[in-house]
């Protein structure tokens, strides 16, 4: 703190606040000018006079008198005992929210069970290898499904699993009606050759409770939000709504553009009438954007790269990164951390997620809500006589006079027989095709459709 206590003479007082935080009252600093002096330049002056009313003359310029100064001025000095420093921020819980949906899921499944009792919502996980942080997520699905009512189920496969192997056992998956969402469980842990993309495009876009089908993907990418929404995604937006903060007028900013996470983040932003930036690896001034952003959603895989520093005053921060850093004071010798620097963050934000117990306990509890929707949706068709069978049916060609069946026959073209078993709710196993206009169909249908309502009319063909 440089002070200007005499004419020409300059007294700086060096504080070190390395943990402490530091109130400097303001005390008899200012200076009032009233006696002539000289500067160092020689130039006559005024006097200063102390806030406190004494005029210092050329004897108050000695020793003694600075020294009187100095210890009023460090007296003014209060250093109070150590504390973490925390700003206005308000902490986003993903696991209190989680909690909320988990809960409202949970009545959602019994309402279903009190309509049709045999419908049970179903989750498969389809894991290739063993990976240990995938078995962890794994659990954790397997445990929030069961807390509400969902059997979940486990489909692990060798490393040994061939591409086509595990195209099988999706295609099986998608045709088991006790399933009503299929996840596959990436990375992929396979000593083959796998498309990854090609897997997610495998499952069902009826089944993609993960949203990563392309069908799916693409409803996003035009505005139609009527299918399953990506889990991390989708969370984060719960989460921004929680805040109360208008999302419509908005800035917001992403980044990183996976496919997972930033691309769809972007695409319900955009849809929700915020206006969108999406920054990457080749994004200039990255600080620059992050400044103008009233939502920053951070998706890179950086432990701490985005500082408090960077942020907009009163922004809402999501952080969906999870890094491992070295940290001596736990047992494991690290500990978790975002894409932002939380500590920094908290001091500037208005609302910030932890990591963790932020974004995680959203994606999984959206993965439950997915599946519970999908579950209802069979439900609506099983009850709702308008929705079971989606036909679209040929247009009728009238006759004067009444034809005779030959002509009838030769004079409509009959739909594909593939097709109209998809109308009609038929799987592929339950269909043996025989050209593209006749077909038999499985007794096994008739288990399967066993709790469904009967219908009303009986038709005999031959």
């Amino acid at each position: 703190l440089p002070v200007t206590a005499c004419g020409g003479i300059e007294l700086t007082i060096r504080l070190s606040c390395s943990a402490s935080f530091v109130d400097i009252r303001r005390q008899s600093l200012s200076l009032e000018d009233h006696h002539s002096i000289e500067d160092r330049n020689g130039r006559q002056q005024q006097s200063p006079t102390f806030a406190n009313g004494s005029s210092p003359d050329q004897d108050q310029c000695s020793a003694s008198s600075l020294r009187q100064r100095f210890n009023q001025l460090v007296q003014s000095v209060v250093v109070q005992p150590e504390k973490k420093m925390i700003g206005t921020a308000k902490i986003l819980s993903g696991v209190e929210i989680a909690k909320e949906i988990r809960d409202k899921l949970r009545k959602e499944v019994s309402d279903i069970r009190n309509m049709i009792p045999t419908l049970v919502p179903g989750l498969a996980i389809v894991q290739v290898g063993g990976r240990e942080d995938s078995n962890v997520y794994i659990r954790m699905k397997v445990k929030a499904a069961e807390e509400i009512g969902i059997y979940a189920e486990h489909v692990q496969l060798p490393r040994s699993t061939t591409q086509d192997e595990l195209l099988a056992t999706i295609t099986r998956l998608n045709e088991d009606p006790n399933f009503h969402g299929i996840i596959v469980q990436m990375p992929l842990e396979s000593d083959n050759p796998i498309d990854s993309h090609l897997i997610t495009d495998a499952v069902s876009p009826d089944k993609d409770v993960d949203g990563l089908n392309t069908m799916n993907e693409g409803r996003v990418a035009v505005g139609d939000l009527s299918g399953f929404l990506p889990c991390t995604p989708n969370g984060c937006m719960e989460l921004i709504r929680r805040t109360g903060i208008p999302i419509a007028g908005s800035n917001a900013v992403i980044i990183g553009r996976s496919k997972i996470v930033g691309t769809p983040m972007a695409e319900l932003l955009k849809w929700a009438d915020a206006t969108v930036t999406v920054c990457h690896s080749k994004t200039k001034n990255l600080n620059m954007m992050i400044k103008k952003a009233d939502i920053l959603v951070v998706a890179v895989g950086k432990p701490e790269m985005v500082r408090g520093a960077w942020v907009k005053p009163s922004a809402v921060v999501i952080d969906c990164g999870i890094n491992s850093i070295p940290d001596p004071t736990k047992k494991s010798g690290q500990r978790l951390v975002g894409d932002v620097k939380y500590d920094e963050a908290l001091v500037v934000a208005s609302h910030v997620t932890p990591v963790p117990g932020g974004v995680g306990p959203m994606t999984v509890a959206m993965l439950m809500q997915n599946t519970v929707q999908s579950a209802q949706r069979v439900a609506r068709r099983m009850i709702d006589m308008e929705f079971r069978w989606p036909i679209k049916t040929l247009p009728l060609k009238p006759l004067e006079q009444v034809p005779s069946d030959i002509e009838i026959a030769r004079s409509q073209t009959p739909k594909d027989i593939s097709l109209l078993a998809s109308e009609i709710g038929l799987v592929r196993s339950e269909v043996s095709l025989y050209g593209d206009k006749k077909a038999k169909i499985s007794l096994k249908v008739l288990e399967r459709l066993r709790n469904e309502v009967d219908g009303k009319y009986v038709v005999v063909a031959g």
